[in-house]
């Protein structure tokens, strides 16, 4: 920025400013005038100052005041010679404005452009007038005797608008569409920060569309604090308007229209909705001007009947021999009573083998017929009525041709077409979609794997060694070895080769697995087919077994190699490792993991036992054990059957003593409460909240009352979970579920009390009992009864309780 500064010569002009003027003859001009009248947060606005009619003069001044919260000087300096000229000279910004001083020698004729000055829009800036005005007093001109002229003054204004740009998108539910159709479209809008609101007009052309509903989706529909207007009684028109109560983020999905298509709306690609006008309203509550743009996506109207169809086969590639089976879809239909099709292939290539009716020619409304003659096949359906039903048209089946030439089979229909009303072919539309099939004799990709029978072995026990081609077809034969090892593990021979023979080797015209170099850990697999009957089918090759050998443990490696095959076919291998077990620890473990079974409370030691085995194999060990996964699941679920707080009651003469061990991790409180009466209700004496850590344990003292005497003491986890105190084992054990709007209870008797057990379907949420659904069950020793009880509607926070008796009440916990 540039800047001359005279201090002495800035308080003469506002001093001048302040001292009233004796004019002299003439008067002159003096104007501020801008580059622009609109500025964007951080844009500049350049002021030219021009001086016109003044004559010679012998000084001059005046200043331009300016907003200092929306905007700053950077830059100001004097035009072309003036300031040389100029005895003295000054020109910098104080106080919110910038002033400009001059004072010559010699009288000078001061006329044009003399200075500029150079302001930024502060990023911040709120939008509306800039606030930019002459300085107070105007301007101040001497003329060559030193006295003052008569000046007129102005200064351009300057708004500040928000750099918006509102692109808008709508995005129709469908790209073709028919008379009667039904249509809607999506208006989305690009993110603008700092907004209150937004007004915008719709425009849909009703020669096309009808409009049957609209509704604001998306930030419209959330959020806003007063509510959102969407006007339709204009017809063609849609108009939006909404309000935030403070300052937010608009972005996305806006508005969605829904349409009817008109019955006889005219063909062709056209957009039938548009923007008439869209703005938003600012931080500060005034309409923000905006730059906008629209992204309108077409639609194809069309008065025709319509049809696509499509050919996918199951593969995309095929050899000499092998089917290839066509799926024939119907895709979309409109406007038709039927379709005609025709499917032509390359018969050079392809053999015809058959073709199925699918289930849209097969419907009992319909006529349907498929014909195949010369290389083309016909397919076609007449309905009794109009449908837009879709679905599975027929299934062609092929055969490649032996000798069948490398390269794609050429597969191609006439354009499908759909049958009109009057069963007419005319004025119809079809599209065809087909995926390629490639014909190719190429080598064909295998793989060898070796399997173990089970994954850990111990010492003397037989491991059995499956190898594996998986399905292969027009297969030569191959050789390979395989490779173990023989410290670990010793090669068995069967008495009967053909015992350990798959499929592949026994149709095999050479087969044999030489075991020559078995002590030294290889064996060499055979199976070999005349180029004459090459196989197809199940690939498993061979079984071989191996006895583990004493003092064998850790990893036993085996492979294979040597891969020798009969054709240009390309295998690949993949081997296995078998763990030998010498200390019996890790099938331990396993076996110890699988007897843990249904985890209930009691499976404790079970579960800490598998633990206790596991924790003490080694880390390669543990990769080994399969079922760790079990042991986990059975931890986790132990500990949610684990009731957060364990508790005793005990009682004597005078006391009851609670002790209480919180068993989980949890902040949830605990409230004891001393006592409840017959009917359920909590007696609000002696309460007491407790908070305990993980594995922290409390002892209570209660004395009890002699009006008290039957009345039992509660452990309340929280209210909707209340348990009493008394036998580790109650009466009545019970279990109540959740299911849809239901609940279950299951109640089983654990003793030979013929007291009978009370089943409440409701309490509310302080533990009164709302009388209803009572029913009572007498059970002998072992027995068991479900109950049912549907949730009323209205007792969305009621609970479900068993209630052995009156003085002693279980509620049910919700085990979702």
């Amino acid at each position: 920025m540039k800047r001359k500064i005279i201090s002495m010569l800035l308080t003469s002009v506002m001093l001048l400013a302040l001292l009233p003027a004796a004019f002299a003859a003439g008067s002159a001009e003096v104007s501020f005038t801008s580059d622009k009248t609109k500025v964007k947060r951080g844009e500049t606005v350049t002021f030219t100052v021009n001086v016109n009619d003044a004559g010679a003069v012998r000084g001059f001044q005046a200043g331009l005041c300016y907003n200092s919260e929306k905007f700053f000087i950077e830059d100001l300096d004097f035009l072309g010679t003036t300031a040389a000229d100029a005895f003295t000279s000054y020109i910098d910004d104080k106080d919110d404005m910038a002033g400009i001083s001059l004072s010559f020698s010699e009288p000078y004729e001061l006329d044009g452009d003399i200075a500029y000055i150079v302001f930024r829009a502060k990023e911040d800036a709120a939008s509306g007038d800039a606030g930019f005005a002459v300085s107070e007093g105007g301007a101040v001109i001497t003329d060559g005797a030193n006295e003052n002229i008569s000046v007129s003054t102005s200064a351009d204004a300057v708004s500040v608008a928000y750099d918006y740009t509102a692109r808008i998108s709508a995005v129709p539910s469908s790209q073709t569409v028919f008379g009667e159709d039904e249509l809607s479209y999506i208006f989305s809008i690009s993110q603008l920060d700092g907004m209150r609101g937004l007004e915008t007009v719709i425009t849909y052309d009703t020669d096309i569309l009808e409009l049957t509903g609209a509704q604001a989706v998306g930030c419209l529909a959330d959020g806003v604090l007063w509510q959102t207007r969407v006007d339709t009684e204009v017809p063609g028109k849609v108009g939006v308007a909404a309000e935030y109560a403070s300052p937010a983020s608009i972005s996305g999905e806006v508005l969605k229209l829904d349409f009817k298509v008109v019955d006889k709306a005219v063909s062709g690609e056209c957009v039938p909705v548009g923007v008439e006008s869209f703005r938003t309203v600012d931080a500060s509550g005034g309409f923000a001007d905006l730059y906008t743009s629209y992204e309108l996506e077409p639609i194809t109207v069309s008065r025709s009947s319509y049809i696509e169809m499509s050919y996918i086969p199951d593969r995309t590639e095929a050899r000499s021999g092998e089917e290839v089976t066509y799926t024939v879809t119907l895709d979309r239909i409109a406007r038709s009573r039927g379709f005609q099709a025709q499917l032509i292939f390359d018969s050079s290539r392809l053999e015809f083998v058959s073709a199925q009716k699918g289930e849209i020619m097969n419907a009992a409304d319909r006529v349907s017929g498929i014909k195949e003659s010369d290389g083309k096949i016909n397919m076609v359906c007449a309905y009794e009525e109009e449908t837009e039903e879709c679905g599975v048209v027929a299934v062609i089946t092929f055969k490649v041709k032996a000798g069948a030439a490398d390269g794609y089979a050429v597969m191609s229909a006439a354009e499908p077409l759909a049958v009109d009303g009057s069963y007419n072919y005319v004025d119809s539309e079809g599209i065809s979609n087909f995926e390629p099939l490639y014909i190719g004799r190429l080598a064909k990709e295998y793989s060898i794997s070796l399997s173990a029978d089970k994954g850990i072995y111990s010492i003397g026990d037989t491991l059995y060694l499956t190898a594996d081609m998986g399905e292969v077809s027009d297969f030569l034969g191959v050789q390979f070895d395989i490779t173990f090892d023989a410290n670990k593990l010793e090669y068995i021979a069967p008495q009967r080769p053909s015992e350990y023979y798959g499929p592949l080797m026994r149709n095999a015209v050479g087969k044999t697995v030489n075991s020559a170099k078995a002590a030294l850990g290889k064996l060499q697999v055979l199976a070999a087919f005349g180029n004459s009957s090459p196989y197809s089918g199940s690939g498993e090759v061979c079984t071989i077994a191996f006895k583990v050998k004493e003092g064998a443990s850790g990893a036993a490696n085996i492979a294979v190699g040597g891969i020798v095959p009969a054709s240009d076919d390309s295998i690949s291998a993949n081997g296995c490792t078998a763990y030998l077990d010498g200390s019996g620890q890790l099938i331990g473990t396993i076996a110890a993991i699988g007897a843990i079974g249904d985890v209930t409370l009691q499976s404790k030691s079970a579960i800490d036992n598998a633990r206790r085995m596991y924790d003490a194999l080694s880390a390669e060990e543990k990769q080994l054990v399969s079922n760790y996964a079990v042991l986990a699941a059975a931890e986790a679920r132990y500990y949610e059957l684990l009731p957060v707080y364990d508790y005793s009651v005990q009682m004597n003469e005078d006391n009851a003593v609670i002790s209480i061990t919180n068993n989980k991790s949890t902040d949830e409180p605990v409230f004891i409460v001393k006592q409840y009466d017959e009917s359920g209700k909590a007696v609000a004496v002696n309460i007491k909240t407790l908070t305990l850590e993980a594995g922290e344990s409390e002892q209570l003292l209660y004395p009890l009352k002699n009006e008290c005497v039957g009345i039992k003491c509660f452990l309340w986890e929280s209210m909707a979970s209340m348990i009493p105190y008394g036998s580790k084992t109650p009466i009545y054990e019970y279990y109540a579920q959740k299911s849809g709007g239901d609940v279950i209870v299951r109640v089983k008797n654990n003793s030979g009390t013929d007291e009978p057990a009370l089943i409440v379907a409701q309490y509310d949420e302080n533990g009164v009992c709302t009388a209803a659904d009572i029913k009572t069950l007498t059970m002998g020793a072992g027995m068991s009864e479900e109950l049912t009880y549907p949730l009323r509607q209205n007792s969305a926070s009621f609970k479900c309780f068993l209630w052995e008796n009156a003085a002693s009440m279980i509620p049910y916990r919700n085990q979702e």
